[in-house]
């Protein structure tokens, strides 16, 4: 089975739910800042195979946050992080691939 984009992007959510914990057990404020990061790459890519998720396509999730009025810092903290930045896209397919495999 080929990941789509939502396949990363739930396999990175169950990472950071995880992840981003207070002693508490509690999230803490950068799982919030996840959702929001990828809402726009959900919206736009979703059903997209992950492996065809391009520099091009990253472009243009970069340009709906910009016209949805963000600003810069914030974008750039977006498209910093994990799920989103390009660099970290190969290790995402490899956690995705490895969770449907276990899933199936």
């Amino acid at each position: 089975m080929r990941a789509s984009v939502n396949d990363v992007i739930l396999a990175y959510w169950k990472y950071a739910e995880g992840y981003y914990r207070r002693a508490d057990g509690s999230n803490t404020e950068e799982v919030e800042q996840i959702r929001l990061a990828l809402r726009p790459l959900r919206r736009l890519y979703g059903h997209t195979l992950a492996q065809d998720f391009s520099p091009k396509s990253l472009k243009l999730v970069r340009q709906s946050m910009i016209d949805s009025r963000l600003g810069r810092r914030t974008i750039n903290q977006h498209i910093g992080r994990p799920a989103i930045a390009p660099k970290e896209i190969p290790r995402l397919r490899r956690i995705t691939k490895k969770r449907i495999i276990s899933q199936s």
